[in-house]
């Protein structure tokens, strides 16, 4: 699903009600995930709604040019220098003819701007933590719905004993999403299994 898609008019009406601070750093921060899609090429990046687009590059600039506007802002000049920075990227097409380099840059000077709005991104290193740690979830889930079904998992460990090689060497080479992915299907069929059996009388 598009990320974009949740640019909806009760999410805009939503957006409109918060405080310009508020609204400009919602708006910057979805910019900057569309332009890092485009300097890391990302393939999402295609699945990005030019329409979507258009309407959150032309909220942001018109949020920046009010606030740099505004006698009763003290950043006048920052804001100002936000709009400068994001004016120029009207459309898809112009992030995807640019050069890495440049899209590396706007990506940086986006993170920085970021930072100077207070928003916190989620550290890499966290992400990770939490991938490992529903991963490590999901195969325990596994373990238990296994365990208490009553299946007799001998056959299956001899087996698992037997093709420990080349299913470690799949596992090394596989991503995590894929293994979590892959311990969701044996959770469900395992559920199936469990739940098709007869009930005891």
């Amino acid at each position: 699903m598009n990320f974009l898609n949740h640019l909806t008019p009760r999410r805009v009406n939503r957006d409109a009600r918060a405080s310009p601070h508020d609204s400009i750093k919602t708006l910057w921060c979805r910019w900057t995930q569309v332009v890092e899609m485009f300097a890391r090429r990302r393939p999402a990046r295609r699945r990005v709604d030019p329409h979507a687009y258009r309407d959150l590059h032309r909220r942001l600039v018109l949020e920046c040019r009010s606030l740099a506007g505004s006698p009763e802002e003290p950043r006048r000049d920052f804001y100002q220098g936000l709009e400068e920075i994001a004016a120029p990227w009207l459309s898809l097409r112009t992030l995807n003819h640019s050069d890495g380099e440049i899209l590396g840059s706007l990506l940086a000077r986006c993170r920085a701007v970021e930072q100077q709005l207070g928003h916190r991104r989620t550290s890499p290193a966290l992400i990770r933590v939490a991938q490992a740690a529903v991963l490590v979830a999901a195969a325990a889930g596994a373990f238990l719905v296994l365990q208490t079904s009553g299946l007799d998992l001998q056959p299956l460990v001899s087996r698992v004993k037997d093709s420990t090689g080349t299913a470690w060497g799949l596992v090394e080479r596989s991503t995590e999403a894929q293994r979590i992915a892959v311990v969701g299907v044996v959770m469900i069929f395992a559920s199936i299994r469990l739940l098709s059996r007869p009930a005891a009388h």
